[in-house]
């Protein structure tokens, strides 16, 4: 059985987290421990012991940072945002990112913006004139 750090298991965790969002299929649990060689049961006891959080939820959290992202910096739609992080239903998603950020991803947009949307798409405008 192989032995692993908490810095190995993020990385291979974080690596699931890429791959999933761009072939846009949820990251499992199941999958990862697979990866790790482990039977799930174990992983997930490793994981929790090294990491100091359950594997479901670290690898949501990694879901949640790409959205916080792309929220700040494209002029998606919620839903596009959602789909791309590998939420097919807009309700879960809401849920899932108020319960990692403490907010919903609409207020979260509105309290930190659009970093595109501040960003002049032509010459005019952006700068002020004393």
């Amino acid at each position: 059985m192989a032995v692993w750090t908490a810095s190995e298991l993020k990385r291979l965790a974080d690596a699931h987290v890429a791959r999933c969002l761009e072939t846009r299929n949820r990251p499992k649990v199941s999958e990862l421990a697979r990866n790790a060689e482990l039977p799930i049961y174990a992983f997930s006891k490793v994981f929790l012991r090294l990491v100091g959080e359950r594997p479901r939820d670290y690898l949501e959290r990694g879901l949640i940072e790409r959205a916080k992202r792309l929220l700040l910096t494209t002029e998606e739609s919620i839903e596009e945002i959602a789909d791309a992080c590998c939420y097919q239903d807009p309700a879960t998603f809401y849920r899932a990112f108020r319960r990692v950020v403490g907010m919903t991803p609409k207020q979260f947009r509105k309290r930190y913006g659009v970093v595109a949307s501040r960003i002049p798409s032509s010459g005019k405008g952006g700068k002020k004139h004393h």
